[in-house]
């Protein structure tokens, strides 16, 4: 058997410089990378259309006529071209007062894309394969674009406030994307393939603020707050899957979405975080009554306040998608008038804290600890069903296990069983389970004693509210409150010895 194969040798390299310059008060520093790539691989001109191209594209006699094959690769594929660019990075500080500095910075990152990434099914055609295989193309860097500035200012040497504001845009990443193509068998035929292509992601805006503060020997705390703003355009790949979502669904055509901003899944507005830590010296206050009780001790406490994570609501259909999985905007339509991600869920509050004590057993070093997470138990919703924006979905329970007022699910499948066993009593909705004899299927008889044993009192006779518990049980087992909320307090102690 002999085979047409090539073999390429991609190409990729950097080279970066940079100086830094004192001049007087003001720091400068510069730089800048050189990039490129080269991938030497072989593109079709038109994804996925190679054989099928046709035959004045492709030579139906490639398969056993070298120059046949020869020319069928130059008709219908483009080798790869070369990549390369360069990428300035700045950054100045100097100072404003005494207590004051400033700073500044400017920079470009760039990505190359992998080469399997590059590569995916280049070769593959229509003929053993369909438009909805990911083609890979000939693609430019990824590029995001970074700007910071910031204020530094120390009140003293125990207490600094700092502020910055930032600016981050992703001009240019990876995705994959149906766009349109003509057949080249019939240019006036024009087909949508999906293909890697470079696609501009939104940017990400915010200020940070962080103020330190030393007090006395031992004890330090910290305070930060964040305030961002994330939005995408229709070329993100959580935004793109949400519209088209929508268009599949009936609101809207099947054409590429607008490239509109929206916010991004990720995107929470406000963060308040915190630090406190109390660390006192083995040698505090010696001798006295209150330092043999308080020396070597630590505490050490965090806490964190943030809004919630923005979701799109859905009409119920009771599917049961939640807000928190990507999928939920492929599974349900957008409800009527609602833009995506216009929804957020709750705010989330913690607090955690953290006891040390050191201790002298024997010629042993130890320490006593005790380490408590959700210190006030708070109860923070992480998570819910972007059909009804609760924790509760109601007619997504009554899909998965029925209703018995509507005779549905899993109480019609078992109230018919049992009557045609003659073991159902219609006017309490019960099920005699005291004897399998008559049951078509023994052993879903005995399976549901043991399930009347444990969700009843064992009498045998599965009354309608025993039913309930098992089934619900069963749903909460899927969508319960393990699903939707945060870990509740949690406390752990114990000793740690040294040897």
């Amino acid at each position: 058997m002999d085979d047409d194969a090539y073999v390429v040798h991609p190409i990729q390299s950097g080279l970066f410089a940079a100086d830094r310059l004192d001049l007087g008060d003001v720091v400068l520093e510069v730089g800048a990378r050189y990039d490129y790539y080269n991938s030497h691989a072989l593109f079709s001109n038109t994804p996925l259309y190679i054989s099928s191209a046709g035959p004045k594209s492709w030579n139906p006699l490639s398969a056993t006529n070298d120059t046949a094959y020869a020319n069928s690769l130059a008709r219908t594929f483009t080798p790869a071209v070369g990549h390369h660019t360069i990428s300035p990075r700045l950054r100045v500080s100097f100072p404003i007062t005494e207590q004051t500095a400033f700073r500044l910075s400017y920079s470009h990152q760039v990505q190359s894309p992998e080469f399997t990434t590059l590569m995916t099914a280049i070769n593959n055609d229509l003929s053993f394969t369909n438009t909805n295989d990911v083609a890979g193309r000939d693609l430019n860097f990824g590029k995001s674009i970074l700007f910071e500035f910031g204020v530094r200012h120390s009140f003293s040497q125990d207490l600094v406030l700092d502020v910055s504001a930032y600016n981050k845009d992703k001009v240019s990443d990876f995705a994959a994307r149906i766009l349109p193509y003509p057949d080249p068998r019939d240019s006036t035929k024009i087909g949508s393939i999906n293909v890697l292509t470079n696609r501009d992601f939104g940017n990400a805006r915010g200020i940070d603020t962080k103020f330190d503060w030393r007090a006395g020997q031992y004890l330090n705390t910290s305070v930060s707050y964040t305030f961002q703003a994330s939005k995408n355009t229709g070329s993100d790949p959580f935004s793109y899957l949400n519209t088209f979502a929508r268009q599949v669904s009936g609101q809207g055509d099947r054409t590429p979405p607008p490239e509109a901003a929206q916010r991004t899944n990720d995107d929470r507005t406000h963060s308040l975080v915190g630090s406190i830590a109390l660390q006192l010296p083995n040698d505090f206050r010696k001798g006295t009554t209150v330092g043999s009780i308080f020396r070597d001790l630590g505490v050490f406490a965090t806490f964190r306040v943030q809004s919630g994570l923005p979701y799109t609501r859905l009409v119920n259909n009771g599917d049961g998608q939640t807000a928190s999985h990507l999928s939920f905007g492929l599974g349900g339509r957008t409800a009527p008038g609602e833009n995506l991600n216009s929804f957020e869920m709750p705010w989330t509050k913690n607090v955690d804290l953290r006891l040390n004590k050191g201790l002298r057993i024997g010629r042993l070093d130890a320490t006593a600890f005790a380490d408590v997470r959700n210190l006030f138990n708070f109860r923070n919703v992480v998570n819910l069903f972007a059909e009804t924006g609760d924790v509760r979905n109601d007619l997504n329970r009554e899909r998965v296990i029925g209703s018995p007022e509507k005779v549905s699910g899993e109480y019609a499948a078992l109230w018919d069983e049992a009557a045609n066993a003659g073991a159902f009593n219609k006017a309490n909705k019960s099920v005699d389970l005291k004897s399998c004899a008559a049951w078509t299927n023994q052993l879903n008889c005995v399976s549901l004693q043991r399930v009347e044993a444990r969700f009843g009192n064992g009498d045998g006779i599965y009354t309608l509210n025993e039913q309930e518990r098992a089934y619900n049980t069963f749903y909460d087992s899927f969508n319960g409150s393990w699903r939707f909320y945060a870990a509740p307090r949690q406390v752990r102690v114990g000793f740690e010895f040294k040897f």
